[in-house]
């Protein structure tokens, strides 16, 4: 079957220019990360476009423009593609620059082999294996993408640029390995012509693999929103309820059962009225901080509300959870704060349940009223009840 090089090549032009359009027009509604990533990844796209359709106008532009040029925004593309996937994965570098410094070695050298060799096949071989280190650094970072916790969207999104740059370096191969092209042996030349479908194909494939990580990345964000307290990052009422419930119907299951910790920070009325509200919001975070960093890997806080917070214990006795909460105490009082002059202290109750009793609303309830009693009794201390 023979394929017309010139209307595929009209076919991928007009293609990334559609995801491009589309990508520029919808970005603003998105998320920050979300939409520089869409935004960057309508530029690979309006490029591509853009070196596309130059190529597809061969004969009535300059050799310059469609040969050198055209080509060079082609590999631009697959650099603005990198830097897309790079900013979907937040990661910056020296690696940032290395694709736009590509782009320029690329043009340099298809400048000098138009100007000082008209051979066809030296372009050929030119245009296929300078975009193949470019898509060395994609499918290394969509890798390294893979690798943190996006690995089935990332991975065939991974497949499709390692097999465009196998397609390219076969199309390399194919013409040092057979007798010299001129034009229209290019044209209708098999491997050439497979290598401009692979590259539609790679440029709408891509697209909509792009467009499922960004799905994935918006639906951790929205999950990230609808868990997380926006002041101090973790857990909100309603997850950290959720997580208990589970943990406590597992430890039903296993009989390990969980202890919890009530906490309250003493006096933070006082604080918000004497400092103001963005000094209180800073002892909230930081007495955040501070108990983060005295609680074990397998512990959960979730701010329960205003100034108090909901530590569980998975697996946890009544001897194991009192020394967590004396070090969470502690850690807290000695915490170091610009924002306000005296130390700031919290009150702790405890409830360690025994197995028949063990649900979500006693440990609440009894966790709940040793803190009242310690807070009763003078603040700054740990008072533990068993359900």
């Amino acid at each position: 079957m023979h394929l017309d090089i010139p209307t595929v090549t009209f076919l991928a032009a007009v293609s990334c220019l559609s995801v491009a359009l589309a990508m520029w027009v919808v970005a603003g509604r998105y998320p920050p990360v979300v939409a520089r990533a869409m935004f960057r990844w309508g530029g690979a796209c309006g490029l591509s476009a853009f070196g596309a359709l130059l190529v597809f106008l061969r004969g009535t532009l300059p050799d310059f423009l469609s040969v050198v040029v055209g080509n060079t925004v082609i590999v631009g593309g697959f650099a603005m593609v990198y830097h897309a996937i790079r900013v979907l994965h937040e990661r910056t570098g020296p690696s940032d620059r290395l694709a736009a410094v590509w782009v320029l070695v690329c043009f340099v050298l298809y400048w000098t082999a138009f100007e000082l060799n008209r051979d066809i096949n030296l372009r050929i071989i030119l245009v296929a294996t300078l975009k193949i280190p470019v898509l060395a650094l994609i499918v290394r970072e969509l890798w390294v993408g893979s690798q943190r916790g996006r690995r089935a969207i990332e991975f065939m999104l991974l497949s499709v640029y390692l097999l465009y740059a196998l397609v390219s370096a076969l199309r390399a191969l194919n013409v040092m390995m057979t007798s010299a092209l001129d034009l229209d042996s290019f044209l209708s030349d098999p491997v050439q012509q497979f290598s401009f479908v692979a590259y539609f194909l790679t440029l709408s494939v891509s697209s909509l693999f792009f467009m499922l990580a960004l799905g994935e990345v918006l639906t951790a964000e929205l999950y990230q929103r609808a868990t997380t307290d926006p002041l101090t990052g973790i857990y909100n009422r309603h997850a950290f309820e959720e997580l208990a419930l589970r943990e406590i119907s597992r430890a039903q299951r296993t009989g390990r059962y969980p202890s919890m910790l009530m906490v309250d920070i003493d006096h933070f009325k006082q604080i918000n009225d004497r400092y103001g509200h963005t000094a209180g919001d800073g002892v909230l975070r930081a007495v955040v901080g501070a108990i983060q960093g005295a609680l074990r890997q397998q512990d959960f806080v979730g701010r329960w509300g205003g100034e108090e917070f909901c530590v569980l214990l998975p697996e946890t006795g009544q001897i194991d959870a009192l020394h967590v909460a004396e070090r969470l105490r502690s850690s807290v009082m000695e915490m170091p704060l610009s924002t306000v002059a005296e130390a700031v202290t919290v009150s702790i109750g405890v409830s360690s349940p025994y197995a028949h009793e063990c649900s979500f609303s006693a440990m609440i309830e009894v966790a709940d009223d040793a803190l009242y009693k310690a807070k009763f009794g003078g603040r700054n201390r740990v008072v533990i009840s068993g359900v």
